[in-house]
């Protein structure tokens, strides 16, 4: 799993937590939610790269929806945007 994130700090953090231990406990519950997947890679991402992510967890939020709505073709905006990222 690829992990994205727009928070160059974060995802530093999260690479390298024993750099950052301030945030130890918060560090140490994320990484042993991470131990559940085989494997995972967390990598820093322009807001530009991330924005259909963005979009989906902004809609997603705003919403309040508990299911997945891409599954059903997602909401109409979210096509046009991933052919504007595929260019």
């Amino acid at each position: 799993m690829w992990i994205y994130g727009q928070c160059g700090a974060a995802v530093e953090a999260l690479n390298h937590p024993r750099d950052w231990p301030k945030y130890r406990s918060l560090l140490d519950r994320f990484h042993r939610i991470l131990q559940r997947f085989n494997s995972c890679f967390i990598r820093h991402s322009s807001s530009k790269a991330n924005l259909a992510a963005r979009r989906i967890a902004k809609s997603v939020t705003r919403d309040g929806r508990v299911h997945s709505y891409l599954a059903v073709g997602g909401p109409v905006w979210l096509h046009a945007t991933l052919e504007a990222d595929r260019q």
